[in-house]
């Protein structure tokens, strides 16, 4: 019997676990036009709920994308609006019936946001219980009918701590919000 469940073990861990999710951009979607220079075009109003590429995902809303844990904070909001402060900042607040409902100002000296390749790269946090090779990026950016677009990218590679066994994951995720007019 000990045999057995050592031959199981050793069979799970030697199988590991693999996901691949397509990245490729949703057919039928607008064109990606990007943000202009500086991308002071990610600044302006959106509707926080939205859509994505992926029908097993419960994340539906542009705060779920913005900081991680929201399920009060910026996740009231009815909309989410992005403005540049003088200095470096990029608030976002989230508004319910044009009311701040709450706020959050990202920091560009602080690492909080950059801005690359004609959109706007939040940092994001990789935590897990995986020793090895995390990667984890989130970049918004402009379609071509105004409204903003997610990708949300997630690379993982190493060993699973328990139980120890391989793993690897490479995930990308689109969504997108309609600009408030």
């Amino acid at each position: 019997m000990k045999r057995w469940f050592l031959m199981a073990g050793l069979a799970a861990v030697a199988a590991g676990c693999a996901e691949v999710t397509p990245g490729d951009y949703p057919k039928g979607w607008p064109a990606v036009v990007g943000l202009g220079p500086a991308c002071q075009g990610l600044a302006g109003t959106y509707k926080n709920a939205g859509m994505t590429n992926d029908p097993r995902t419960a994340r539906n809303r542009l705060s779920d994308f913005i900081l991680k844990n929201n399920d009060q904070g910026l996740g009231a909001g009815q909309d989410i609006r992005f403005t540049f402060g003088p200095d470096d900042g990029l608030t976002v607040d989230a508004l319910r019936n044009d009311a701040v409902v709450d706020s959050v100002t990202l920091l560009r000296s602080e690492r909080g946001y950059s801005c690359e390749n004609d959109g706007v790269k939040i940092r994001k946090a990789v935590t897990g219980a995986v020793a090895g090779y995390n990667s984890a990026s989130r970049f918004l950016t402009k379609g071509s009918d105004g409204s903003l677009i997610v990708r949300d990218s997630f690379s993982m590679a190493g060993i699973w701590i328990l139980p120890p066994m391989p793993v690897v994951v490479d995930a990308t995720e689109w969504a997108r919000f309609e600009a408030i007019k």
